[in-house]
């Protein structure tokens, strides 16, 4: 199962998946989440908390822009 790093947004709860291509400690959590337990749509605790990012939601009836930080990240299954 991949995992891939997300957000829910924060207006209207749809998941904005997101293309930062370093977030420090999501290889650590990806890799915790393959071995130990699945932890799709959990927060990732080891991320590095000094990740911050404005990102659009993709959401055609939303488009709003917020501000998200490491403790807003979640892990999707494809």
């Amino acid at each position: 199962m991949a995992l891939k790093a997300g957000v829910n947004c924060k207006s209207c709860g749809e998941r904005v998946e997101v293309q930062d291509e370093y977030i420090p400690g999501i290889s650590g959590a990806e890799a915790a989440a393959d071995l130990y337990q699945p932890i799709v749509g959990r927060s990732v605790d080891l991320v590095n908390r000094s990740w911050h990012t404005a990102l659009l939601c993709d959401n055609p009836d939303c488009r709003r822009t917020h501000e998200y930080t490491a403790s807003d990240l979640l892990l999707y299954s494809d």
